[in-house]
């Protein structure tokens, strides 16, 4: 017996041209398909049977069985083909605690009691708060991509609140501070680095997959980001500067990476430390990001074109920064009128 829940209304209409047509709303989405036939007895019979292959079709989906290991192996692959490396890594370790909690089980099976569990794991295990709404969001993420694939008639873990949390003021360097972290790094190489963060605002790996080539008529061209869209930023003056002093030092080889056999997690490493040295404490590399940024919008630079220049995907990131600025709030009054008549 089929399921009520799968009930579907379906109509059966013959057009003005006297060709019979089958309508019906899937997915939110009103449908028809043409049955080729001016015969309603011919038509009644193609009606009859594409309702039946139709209720079947969501049967099998609701019968079928994916476990979290097969699933999560597809999604991985999908991340690693069309998403980030970082977002790879946050995958399979929100994935790796979720199996911890629940074993291979039918993705169907998994609810919001189940990230209940895992939040308070993550919490005891000393976690942020922050850190858990990653999971929560990577972990939902994939369930509506599930959806997408046809695995799930629906994302049972919509709906799931991320936990709250109080806001933070940004941490962003002034030019007194900078200038005390410049002081803190004495080999060059490093110093270059420092001022490639410093002035375009780019993620860590970002700046460490770049390659002499992607510097070209004013511009760096950021191909390897984390929304996997290329990124144009124009070269300050403080920049065309360094690469010009790169340029001149016979040692650098000029092919390939710029910043060769950089480990990233020893390039966040060593900016904390040189940040700390600096009176900078709990300052991290993503702090020059936010530097970049906040020196924008100061500058009065619209929030449209920073988040061009950061490369956000959406404006509600950008909007973090905003705050800096109150030219948004004076521009949005003076568009009130007064009152005529």
């Amino acid at each position: 017996m089929i399921p009520n829940k799968l009930s579907i209304i379906m109509r059966l209409k013959k057009r003005d041209n006297g060709v019979w047509y089958i309508y019906w709303s899937e997915n939110g989405r009103r449908r028809k398909k043409s049955l080729g036939t001016k015969n309603k007895a011919e038509a009644q019979v193609i009606f009859t049977k594409a309702k039946r292959e139709y209720l079947l079709r969501k049967l099998n989906l609701l019968e079928r069985t994916v476990r979290l290991d097969d699933f999560v192996q597809e999604y991985l692959d999908y991340i690693e083909k069309y998403l980030s490396e970082a977002s790879y890594r946050i995958a399979q370790n929100a994935f790796r605690l979720l199996r911890q909690i629940t074993g291979n089980l039918d993705i169907k099976a998994i609810n919001k009691k189940h990230l209940d569990k895992l939040v308070n794991m993550r919490l005891k295990q000393g976690q942020s708060r922050a850190t858990c709404n990653i999971d929560i969001r990577t972990i939902k993420a994939a369930f509506s991509k599930a959806v997408e694939w046809g695995y799930l008639k629906y994302n049972q873990l919509s709906g799931y609140k991320q936990l709250s949390i109080q806001e933070k003021p940004l941490k962003f360097l002034t030019d007194k501070q900078i200038n005390a972290v410049r002081k803190q790094i004495k080999d060059t190489q490093w110093r270059w680095l420092f001022e490639f963060y410093l002035n375009t605002g780019a993620r860590r790996n970002e700046v460490l997959n770049l390659n002499w080539q992607d510097i070209k008529d004013g511009f760096i061209l950021f191909r390897k980001t984390k929304t996997k869209k290329i990124r144009y930023v124009p070269i300050s003056s403080e920049l065309k500067e360094i690469i010009q002093e790169m340029n001149n030092d016979p040692e650098v080889i000029k092919i390939g990476k710029i910043f060769k056999s950089f480990d990233p997690k020893y390039v966040s490493k060593k900016f904390s430390t040189w940040f700390k040295q600096a009176g900078l404490e709990g300052y991290t590399l993503h702090c020059l990001r936010h530097t970049f940024a906040s020196k924008l919008i100061m500058a009065g630079v619209d929030l449209r074109t920073v988040q061009e220049l950061l490369g956000h995907s959406d404006i509600s990131t950008t909007l973090i920064y905003s705050h800096l600025t109150k030219e948004h709030l004076i521009n949005a009054i003076k568009k009130l009128k007064r009152p005529t008549g």
